[in-house]
């Protein structure tokens, strides 16, 4: 559901060209099935490490690099 989702500004998923929109389907090829997964599979890792963000936009999967920042 689009209505749900959102991208933070100028954040380090925005920096890397997520958008609204996209589905988040792995993270450092881990499966990512819901919000939940997202969350937990994040929590492991710590600011500063680079993740690869597996999506699909507009039926394309893509790939993104992020350098994680700290929440604030």
């Amino acid at each position: 559901d689009e209505s749900k989702t959102a991208v933070v500004k100028s954040s380090p998923a925005e920096i890397a060209g997520i958008k609204a929109g996209d589905i988040i389907i792995s993270v450092d090829n881990i499966e990512i099935n819901n919000e939940h997964d997202l969350g937990t599979t994040i929590q492991s890792y710590h600011p500063g490490d680079t993740i690869t963000v597996k999506f699909l936009r507009s039926g394309a999967i893509l790939s993104a690099d992020i350098k994680l920042g700290e929440l604030k």
